[in-house]
C-alpha cells in the first residue's frame, strides 16, 4: 500500500507522460527524434508508465532502445525481443569497475557526504541505512513532501545501496522545496543548506561532512551568486569539506551516456551526446545516461533513465568516487583527486578520456 505522497507522485508522472505522444510508427529514426532534445519530457520519461503492449517494436534496434527511459510500470508486448528486465537490473551498477572496488572493501565507509536537492522518497530500499540525516531547509514550506525524481537519482548515484558509487558512505540530505520564484530564491535555499553543513562541521569536528554534491550550476552572468558560492566553498574547505557543483565539476570533467550497449563497465560504451561539442572531448568523462535509479513511485521501484547525458547525474557519481578515494587517503584534497583523475584516465578507442575509478583509488 502506497503512502499519500507516493500516490501523488504516481499521479504526477501520469500527467507528465500524457503531455507527449509516441510516434505512430516505431522506428529507430522516429524514436531517436523523440528523445533528441536533451531535457525534454520525452527524453526524460520516454516510455515510463505507458502501456505499449499493442505497439510494434520489430523495427527498433537495441542500440536505440537503450536511449529510451522506461520503468516498472511500462507494459511491453508479450513477444518483446529485448531483455528490458535485464537492462533495468544490470544498469543499477555504477560501472567502470566500481563494483569490483566495493568487493575489495572500499565503499566509502566512514565518509560523510551531503546532497542538496528536492524532496525524495527517503524510505526507498536504495537508501536504507545510507541516510544519516534528512534535513528540511525550510521546515514550514507546504511543498516539502512534493517529491521529485532529480534528488532521488542524485542521492542514489552517490551512495545508493545498488546504484551508488560509494554505497557505504553516510548521507546527509538537505531538502529544498520544488517551488521558487527566481534563481536568487533557488540559490538562497542552497546557501542556507551550506550554512547548516558548516554548523554541523563546526559542532562535530570528528565527524565532519567531507563532500557536498550539488547537481546545479550558476549562470555565467550571475557573478554575484558565483562569488557568494565560492565564499561558501572556501569556508567549508577550511573544515576539510569540498563543495562540488556544476561550475567546479566542469573545470575538469564532463558527462557521457552509455550509448552502444548496457555494459556499464566497458569504457568504450560511453560516448558524447549530440548536444556536446569539442570542449567535452578534452574533459574527463563521467557516466550519467543509461543508468537505472530508484523511483519515488514506491520503496522498491526503479526507472531506467535512458540517454540522459547530463552534469546532474555525473556530479554525484564523481562525488562517490571521491568518497572511495577519501576512505583510502583521508588527507586527499579535491584538487589532488582531480590530478589523479587526469593522470589515470582511460583513453577510449575514439580518443575520449574516461574516468578510471580503480586507478584513482588504488594507485
Amino acid at each position: 500500500m502506497f503512502s499519500r505522497k507516493t500516490n501523488e507522485y504516481i499521479k504526477t508522472l501520469e500527467r507528465i507522460t500524457s503531455r507527449y505522444d509516441l510516434p505512430n510508427e516505431l522506428t529507430d529514426t522516429a524514436l531517436n527524434n523523440l528523445v533528441s532534445a536533451s531535457g525534454s519530457l520525452p527524453s526524460i520519461w520516454g516510455l515510463c508508465g505507458r502501456d505499449v503492449s499493442a505497439l510494434d517494436f520489430k523495427a527498433v534496434s537495441g542500440e536505440t532502445f537503450i536511449k529510451l527511459a522506461f520503468n516498472e510500470y511500462t507494459v511491453f508486448p508479450a513477444d518483446f525481443m529485448i531483455d528490458y528486465k535485464r537492462i533495468l537490473e544490470e544498469s543499477k551498477k555504477p560501472g567502470l569497475g566500481v563494483s569490483e572496488i566495493h568487493k575489495r572493501g572500499i565503499n566509502g565507509n566512514g565518509v560523510n557526504v551531503a546532497v542538496i536537492d528536492k524532496p525524495i522518497l527517503e524510505t526507498h530500499q536504495e537508501l536504507t541505512g545510507r541516510i544519516k540525516k534528512y534535513e528540511l531547509i525550510n521546515p514550514e514550506n507546504e511543498y516539502n513532501e512534493e517529491m521529485h525524481f532529480h534528488g532521488m537519482t542524485c542521492a542514489a548515484f552517490l551512495c545508493g545501496n545498488d546504484c551508488g558509487a560509494a554505497n557505504g558512505a553516510n548521507l546527509y540530505y538537505y531538502v529544498y522545496p520544488d517551488k521558487f520564484e527566481d534563481d536568487g530564491m533557488y540559490w538562497g535555499y542552497h546557501f542556507k543548506a551550506l550554512d547548516m553543513i558548516a554548523e554541523h562541521n563546526q559542532a562535530n569536528p570528528a565527524d565532519t561532512i567531507k563532500i557536498v554534491s550539488i547537481s546545479a550550476g550558476f549562470p555565467r552572468d550571475r557573478t554575484d551568486l558565483t562569488d557568494k558560492m565560492n565564499d561558501y566553498a572556501e569556508k567549508l574547505k577550511k573544515t576539510g569539506c569540498y563543495t562540488i557543483f556544476s561550475n567546479v565539476f566542469g573545470e575538469t570533467f564532463s558527462c557521457a551516456s552509455k550509448i552502444t550497449s548496457f555494459d556499464n563497465d566497458d569504457p568504450d560504451n560511453y560516448k558524447l551526446d549530440s548536444w556536446q561539442n569539442d570542449w567535452h572531448k578534452r574533459q574527463i568523462l563521467i557516466p550519467s545516461g543509461g543508468r537505472t535509479s530508484p523511483c519515488c513511485s514506491g520503496n522498491d521501484k526503479y526507472i531506467y533513465n535512458g540517454n540522459q547525458s547530463c552534469f546532474s547525474w555525473a556530479i554525484p557519481y564523481l562525488c562517490g568516487v571521491f568518497a572511495l578515494a577519501l576512505q583510502v587517503d583521508k588527507s586527499l584534497s579535491y584538487m589532488d583527486f582531480c590530478e589523479k583523475a587526469k593522470k589515470t584516465a582511460t583513453v577510449g578507442t575514439e580518443g575520449l578520456y574516461i574516468i578510471n575509478p580503480t586507478k584513482i583509488v588504488f594507485e
